[in-house]
């Protein structure tokens, strides 16, 4: 196993993904979740909240 960046934990930052709506679901409470594949493989749930940005 490689050595631990100890300077690094605890930082906070952005990170950037090129992203593909594939889903969409909206809660009783109005709460919109969505389903999107990223450039790197992911495909994951994340709330539609002003985080996210689409075109």
């Amino acid at each position: 196993m490689g050595k631990q960046r100890e300077d690094l934990i605890g930082k906070t930052g952005t990170v950037t993904h090129q992203i593909t709506v594939v889903d969409v679901m909206v809660a009783p409470d109005g709460t919109v979740d969505v389903m999107v594949n990223d450039n790197v493989g992911n495909e994951y749930w994340v709330e539609f909240d002003g985080s996210l940005s689409l075109n």
